[in-house]
């Protein structure tokens, strides 16, 4: 099948290189992220096939070049298409971070105008919340393998640039622990993987905790209620869902907290630090972190 290009606009203050380097997601499979082109390759699994993405930028338009071994349907190109703008961050605006921004400064509003306010994230919600459980109490090359082996043709066939999507939650619904066990490096989070995908496949959405659906403290109650998510994960994931209120603490923020301040209570202190973010406080100590490393 010839592959199929669709030009999506660009709203204001996008960047897909600033979108991409955020967070470490780009580095996970199905995701690969090519500096030399500023070009990101993914894998979708749509209706029943697994689809190609790569996603380049141009002046004044994301281009996206899909590609499939038959067919799409129209509802499966709208569904890769959503995926998409989803996953690249098409749809949020970024205009009242940049109002919030400004009054920390003007070098914090010019991040936000350079690119910064957006994520990469998965094309779906289930992929998002397993990797979140796949970063948990584990080193982030554990991470990594377990998103290896779940990308692989033990679950899913290859797309026709030879990668493999991040499998369906119905593929996990009916396992066993030990089986996941047995096929990747999962160790005590097979349970609430499996649990997850049970949830996904009833409720995609997970109860409706993006885009503005919900609360933010609903969001949380019905995210820490899952098998699982502790506050960490609970609070990753919501980040992802477009909840900046609460910064997930793990390993890597209590050692930048650590570097550059003294404080008896890094979780208290950075809830202070961030006050006047109000909503955004992630975003504020993600662009305080970029403007140190630039100043170093």
């Amino acid at each position: 099948m010839p592959n199929i290009v669709v030009r999506h606009p660009l709203p204001p203050y996008y960047d897909l290189a600033w979108t991409c380097q955020m967070h470490g997601w780009r580095h996970l499979a199905p995701f690969t992220w090519t500096e030399a082109d500023d070009s990101l390759s993914l894998a979708i699994w749509v209706d029943g096939t697994a689809i190609d993405v790569v996603a380049q930028q141009e002046r004044e338009a994301l281009v996206t070049t899909i590609g499939s071994d038959r067919p799409l349907r129209a509802g499966a190109l709208r569904l890769v298409t959503g995926a998409i703008r989803r996953s690249l961050g098409l749809e949020v605006d970024t205009t009242h971070l940049h109002r919030v921004a400004a009054k920390a400064g003007p070098r914090y509003a010019a991040l936000v105008r350079q690119g910064a306010g957006r994520l990469l994230r998965c094309p779906t919600v289930w992929e998002d919340a397993a990797k979140t459980l796949f970063t948990t109490n584990c080193s982030w090359a554990l991470t990594e393998k377990m998103c290896r082996a779940v990308c692989s043709p033990q679950f899913v066939p290859a797309s026709p640039m030879g990668a493999h999507p991040f499998p369906p939650p119905e593929m996990f619904a009916h396992a066993s622990p030990d089986a996941l066990r047995g096929v990747m490096p999962i160790g005590y989070r097979a349970p609430s993987l499996i649990a997850l995908a049970q949830r996904c496949v009833a409720d995609p959405g997970l109860g409706g905790i993006e885009g503005g659906g919900v609360s933010f403290e609903t969001a949380t109650q019905l995210v820490s209620q899952m098998a699982g998510f502790g506050s960490y994960a609970t609070c990753h994931l919501l980040v992802l869902a477009g909840h900046f209120g609460e910064i997930p603490f793990d390993s890597v923020v209590a050692a930048y907290v650590a570097q550059h301040f003294r404080t008896r209570n890094p979780r208290r202190f950075l809830a202070r630090r961030y006050q006047g973010w109000g909503s955004y406080r992630w975003w504020g100590m993600k662009l305080e972190q970029i403007l140190r490393r630039r100043d170093e």
